[in-house]
C-alpha cells in the first residue's frame, strides 16, 4: 500500500471481516485488495473504472509494470471475493469495475447513555 493509502486507512478505520481476513492469511496481496475493496466498495454511489495504473498506484508498487499486477489480479481475485462476497468487483482487460457493495462487516448501533442522566 502506498503511504497515503495506508495514513488514510488508518483516519478512517474500516471494520474487516475476522473470517476474511483468516482466509486470506499467507496472502498479502490478497489481504491488500481485501483491505482497499472494504475501504472503497461501501462508499461508492456509482460504479467506477480503476486502471492497472491506478491500482498499481495504491497497492502494487511491487510488481514492476501492469501487465504483472494485472497477472497477479487474476490469480488472487478469487480469494479475495471468497474472503469478501459482498464486493461487486469486475475483473477487465483494462482494469477493473468497483461497484457499489455492502461492507464486509455490518453497521452496528450503539445506545449512547448520557452519565449525567442516569439516576
Amino acid at each position: 500500500m502506498s503511504a497515503e493509502f495506508h495514513a488514510h486507512l488508518r483516519n478512517h478505520a474500516v471494520p474487516l471481516s475476522k473470517n476474511g481476513i483468516a482466509l486470506l492469511a499467507g496472502n498479502s496481496f490478497g489481504l491488500d485488495m481485501y483491505a482497499l475493496f472494504a475501504h472503497r466498495l461501501h462508499r461508492l454511489q456509482a460504479p467506477l473504472r480503476m486502471s492497472w495504473a491506478q491500482l498499481q498506484n495504491q497497492i502494487g508498487s511491487e510488481y514492476g509494470n501492469t501487465k504483472n499486477l494485472a497477472r497477479r489480479v487474476r490469480d488472487v481475485l478469487p480469494e479475495v471475493i471468497t474472503a469478501y462476497p459482498e464486493a461487486k468487483v469486475e475483473l477487465g482487460r483494462h482494469g477493473l469495475l468497483l461497484k457499489p457493495s455492502q461492507a464486509p462487516v455490518a453497521k452496528k448501533m450503539v445506545q449512547v447513555i448520557n452519565a449525567a442522566q442516569t439516576p
